[in-house]
C-alpha cells in the first residue's frame, strides 16, 4: 500500500511543480496603463497554489520514504497547507471575476 501512495505523491509533486513552473514562466503582459492584468494575477495565484500542493506532496513522500509516523503531518501540516491553498485559489477566482473581459 505504501508503494502505491509513494508513486501517487511523487506523481502529484511532479505535476504540481510542472504546472506552477509553466504558470510562472509565461511572460507577464501589462495593459495600457502599465498595470498587471487580472488574468496574470490569477495565473500567479494558481502557480503559488500549485507549489504549495507540490510541497505537501513532497512532505508526504519524504514521510513514506523515511517511515516516519504521519500523525503531525495529517493533523496539522496537511490541513494547514490545504487551507492556504484554498485561500489562494479563492483569491485567484476573485481576481478572475474582476477582470475586464468576462
Amino acid at each position: 500500500m505504501d508503494l502505491y501512495s509513494l508513486i501517487a505523491y511523487v506523481f502529484n509533486c511532479a505535476v504540481c511543480a510542472t504546472i506552477g513552473t509553466l504558470f510562472l514562466l509565461t511572460p507577464l503582459r501589462k495593459d495600457k496603463e502599465g498595470k498587471i492584468d487580472s488574468y496574470i494575477k490569477t495565473r500567479l495565484c494558481l502557480a503559488a497554489s500549485a507549489f504549495i500542493e507540490g510541497l505537501a506532496s513532497l512532505l508526504y513522500t519524504v514521510r513514506i520514504v523515511n517511515e516516519v509516523p504521519h500523525l503531525a503531518l495529517d493533523h496539522f501540516t496537511g490541513p494547514l497547507f490545504m487551507y492556504f491553498s484554498i485561500c489562494i485559489d479563492m483569491t485567484a477566482i476573485i481576481y478572475l471575476l474582476h477582470g475586464k473581459l468576462l
